[in-house]
């Protein structure tokens, strides 16, 4: 009697196995075993990373039609504006190759240095639900907010934006969410926690973003509790968030200092030099507001003298809060 090998399982079985998979050698290693696993490891993979340069469309892959998370962000060549190259291609045809390639996308990382590899690109996915938008190189001179129209104008499922890696101005951002008051109020996550700030969101952004926005599950924002600097967060926007967006489970506010690679020693004491704005009151009433909270993070990176009841109240009313 035959021995009973892998093969054997039903392919239903197979799949969840290949589907469970998440590191990206282990499924290509997979792959190699034989022509059924090949098969199986293609249908289940639903994230890919392309690299190459973008003028070979014969080099797109065809065989990964179950992806719905596609980054592009590496194509090369890198930081050039990806359907403007001077390739032999016409950038429309580029597109349409990639959305044949890739039909069930709603996931979609890019490298966008001008809003015109949005236009192009955005509706070859009518169904894209999140957006991760990746850029390094100096902001073009455009009006305010043009690089984001693109996406509320093409992006009807547009539930999250991810602005963590895109160097932009912060002043971009709210015009265009209060110009689209209801693809704004559909976002659930928005990820403003851009490295390359040096002051970050200010108080009446964090406001204005917040108030557009009132169904956000998930926010980042990268800003300063610095009293010295103008717009610096108190205790006025944190109540102002919790208003807002009642909703939130993540919440992560973060002083643009800490993204440096220094941060100022405390005292023997162990407090820093300067206060922030940010009093007990303001903490409670932002804990108060928000019972659905499961993770947070103020990196305030100022003291918040007599602090330590609010950690009581932090832990009866958000009681599903993680530690």
């Amino acid at each position: 009697m035959a021995a009973t090998t892998i093969n054997d399982l039903p392919d239903v079985i197979l799949s969840n196995i290949c589907a469970a998979i998440s590191d990206t050698r282990a499924r290509n290693s997979l792959s190699l075993v034989n022509r059924k696993f090949h098969s199986l490891e293609r249908a289940t993979r639903n994230s890919i990373t392309l690299r190459g340069n973008a003028r070979y469309l014969h080099m797109i892959p065809i065989c990964f039609r179950s992806v719905t998370d596609l980054d592009i962000s590496n194509l090369s060549p890198w930081g050039h504006p990806l359907l403007t190259l001077p390739a032999p291609s016409d950038p429309l045809l580029l597109a349409h190759r990639l959305r044949q390639a890739f039909p069930l996308t709603t996931s979609l990382t890019i490298y966008c240095r001008i809003p015109l590899t949005l236009e192009i690109l955005l509706p070859q996915w009518p169904e894209l639900r999140h957006v991760k938008l990746v850029r390094w190189h100096q902001r073009l001179q455009a009006p305010l907010g043009a690089e984001f129209i693109p996406l509320f104008e093409h992006c009807e499922c547009l539930k999250s934006i991810d602005l963590s890696n895109f160097y932009f101005w912060t002043e971009d951002l709210p015009p265009v969410l209060r110009a689209y008051p209801e693809k704004s109020a559909n976002l659930t996550c928005l990820n403003l926690l851009t490295t390359s700030f040096t002051e970050g969101f200010k108080a009446q952004e964090i406001r204005e973003i917040t108030a557009a926005c009132p169904s956000l599950n998930e926010l980042l924002v990268a800003c300063t509790f610095d009293p010295r600097y103008i717009g610096f967060v108190n205790d006025e926007t944190l109540s102002a968030i919790a208003t807002n967006c009642p909703k939130l489970t993540l919440l992560h506010l973060v002083d643009t200092s800490s993204l440096a690679n220094e941060r100022g020693d405390p005292d023997s004491d162990g407090f820093t030099a300067e206060d922030a704005s940010v009093s007990r009151e303001g903490l409670i009433q932002l804990f108060s507001g928000l019972p659905l909270l499961e993770e947070l993070v103020l990196d305030v990176c100022k003291n918040v003298r007599d602090s330590g009841p609010v950690l009581e109240v932090l832990k009866s009313k958000c009681s599903s809060l993680k530690v």
